[in-house]
């Protein structure tokens, strides 16, 4: 009797759920770029706060600033990973120019 060619084999089925699983952790493994352009504008702003005085007008927003951007590059390479690692550089550039602001406002009210 000829098995019915609809149905596949045991063998073609262990192929198809390997292969399954291999493209499962293959793309679970792989590595996502960290947005590198986010993390620039971010050290740009803390270098700039740094330079007007943040560190001394500002320090809790400075602090902040400077740990969120630690904390971005050192995000995961995953697709979460690399969105955290976004949110954090947009978070560290906003307390970045806080801090400058204070900076600059301390200066003009002298």
């Amino acid at each position: 009797m000829n098995p019915d060619p609809s149905v596949p084999s045991r063998r073609a089925s262990r192929v198809l759920a390997t292969l399954v699983l291999a493209l499962a952790v293959t793309g679970c493994a792989s590595t996502v770029p960290l947005p590198e352009d986010r993390l620039a504008v971010a050290r740009t702003a803390i270098e700039r706060a740094e330079q007007a005085g943040g560190p001394q007008a500002a320090p809790d927003a400075f602090t902040a600033a400077r740990d969120k951007l630690t904390r971005a590059e050192a995000s995961p390479r995953t697709r979460e990973g690399a969105a955290e690692a976004g949110r954090l550089a947009e978070q560290a550039e906003a307390d970045a120019r806080l801090a400058e602001a204070k900076a600059r406002a301390q200066r003009a009210d002298r």
